[in-house]
């Protein structure tokens, strides 16, 4: 129906044809809120091929409220809202016009209907709106509690009798949205990834749990609380000058060659008397997972303790309540991770406000690297560089395209072998620290000086070190494209929209003339 006549004829007829049935409700509910009462939409009835054919829409208080059968009667009962009103509108579709008609009407009721200073009370009037909504989220997500939340809409309509919902209406809202993100997963854990390594305590619980759900990932143990641990089960070996710390220090970070290891190992229980200790033969048998020699092949992106973990759980705890549950949990663990990205825009910032500071100016090597790595993996990429300036070459074994050479720093020591390949430019190094850090170590880069490489291959530089490491498109697991939160925008253009929206609404008010201009405008508005 034409909107301009449906404002001017606001009761429904016999024979009135709607194009959709929506726009059926959305017209009888107009209806309703001039005339004081609240609409209630039946069960539709559907044909095979689940075109709604028959619906009614009834009077809210339509019905009687059924008897209690129980045994016991409940302690608190709500009072009754249904009195058997006959009041109706029923909408039946043609199909030769395939339009809905107004099939059967009653428009008597047999209670008192609600004044006009109510009328926005009335159930059917309300309706959280999804920019109301997604404002309403933004609010809980800073902090904002449901009832400062809800005065703020207040203030940005105007008034409570335009916001459109009552306190109540929100708190259901943003509970049904609670629900769904637990029932649907909307937050999707790392989009469906699984990590190379996990570092923990010693909790055997989470271990037994790691190998079941990620047995693809290498799990490795906290030095931090190890050391920890050390000092609650060896405590009373440790005396002012012993050198039990020390060693067992040694072989927690110092040793890269596991014969060293084991040499030092075995001296420190003997010479502590620590055959019998379970605690550190358990931490022995486990050594793959915290000894540097041992996981010098894994990635661990030079991580070795959960202190980012920890200093990340501090915090989040400065934004939980007790009272939060696990999707209100979520919210403010964004809220955490928003601060950190934060600071990573303040890293992005300074990398590109400040230049790095390249001393040897005319090494292409270092000139490229200052060119491709963030600040900080510059610096300690610039560190190995330096490292490579004071290796020696021992020896050198040609095989075909396969060349090993032997290196050692000349100031002394322990030997690594570099094998380099001729035909795809590949260099692997015996310390590893490429695989570890994800960063070419000194001996590497020794030897791409000596056969003429002078800058990094693209295939050593992993893109997470490198200054566009947050550059490009994301995806989630289902490889759909994750853009900025659409909810902030929808906000603010509601916070834009709303307040101009009054102000002509109370210009419009002031004469019937103007009102029904503003009508008619906004009706032509709602069709685009």
């Amino acid at each position: 129906m034409d909107c301009n006549k449906l404002t001017e004829d606001g009761t429904p007829e016999l024979g009135m044809e709607f194009n959709s049935e929506e726009d059926a409700y959305k017209f009888y509910n107009k209806y309703a809120f001039k005339m004081g009462f609240s609409v209630r939409k039946d069960y539709p009835n559907k044909d095979k091929d689940g075109v709604t054919a028959f619906r009614r829409y009834s009077c809210y208080k339509e019905g009687v409220k059924r008897k209690y059968e129980g045994d016991v009667m409940p302690k608190r009962t709500r009072a009754p809202t249904k009195i058997g009103c006959g009041a109706k509108m029923v909408i039946m579709l043609f199909r030769g016009t395939m339009k809905y008609r107004v099939h059967d009407l009653v428009l008597e009721h047999n209670h008192e209907l609600h004044i006009a200073q109510c009328a926005h009370m009335m159930p059917s009037q309300r309706k959280v709106s999804k920019a109301q909504g997604f404002q309403a989220e933004i609010s809980e997500d800073v902090g904002l509690s449901l009832k400062q939340s809800h005065e703020l809409m207040e203030k940005e309509a105007g008034g409570m009798e335009n916001v459109g919902y009552t306190r109540e209406d929100l708190k259901r809202y943003l509970r049904t949205r609670r629900e769904r993100s637990l029932k649907y997963g909307e937050a999707e854990t790392m989009c469906g990834k699984r990590p190379s390594t996990i570092l923990t305590d010693q909790d055997h619980a989470m271990a037994a749990a790691l190998s079941v759900v990620m047995p693809e990932t290498f799990h490795g143990l906290c030095t931090f609380h190890i050391r920890r641990n050390f000092m609650k089960y060896l405590g009373n070996h440790y005396k002012k000058n012993s050198d039990l710390p020390y060693m067992f220090g040694a072989c927690m970070y110092g040793f890269e060659e596991m014969e060293q290891f084991n040499r030092v190992w075995e001296a420190m229980v003997k010479k502590h008397n620590l055959e019998n200790n379970e605690w550190l033969s358990e931490l022995y048998r486990i050594r793959d997972k915290w000894a540097r020699c041992m996981m010098k092949e894994r990635w661990t992106a030079g991580m070795r303790s959960t202190q980012l973990s920890e200093s990340l759980n501090t915090a989040i705890k400065n934004h939980l309540k007790l009272d939060h549950d696990l999707v209100q949990f979520f919210r403010h663990f964004n809220r955490v991770v928003d601060e950190k990205r934060h600071n990573e825009l303040i890293a992005e910032y300074e990398m590109r406000q400040k230049l790095p500071m390249v001393r040897l100016r005319q090494t292409p090597m270092l000139v490229h690297a200052s060119e491709t790595y963030s600040p900080t993996v510059f610096v300690a990429f610039k560190n190995e560089y330096g490292e490579s300036t004071v290796m020696v070459i021992l020896r050198q074994q040609d095989a075909a395209m396969i060349v090993e050479f032997a290196i050692m720093s000349y100031d002394g020591g322990s030997e690594k072998i570099v094998v380099f390949n001729r035909n795809d430019l590949s260099v692997r190094c015996s310390c590893k620290k490429y695989e570890n850090e994800g960063i070419l170590c000194g001996h590497a880069l020794k030897v791409f000086d000596t056969v003429g490489i002078k800058i990094i291959p693209p295939e050593y530089i992993k893109r997470r070190w490198t200054k566009r490491a947050r550059a490009g498109d994301c995806f989630d697991r289902r490889r759909r494209e994750v853009v900025a939160d659409p909810k902030i925008m929808i906000s603010t253009r509601y916070r834009e929209l709303a307040p101009a929206m009054i102000k002509v609404a109370t210009r419009a008010a002031m004469s019937e003339d103007t009102s029904k201009k503003a009508k008619s405008n906004l009706c032509k508005i709602k069709k685009i």
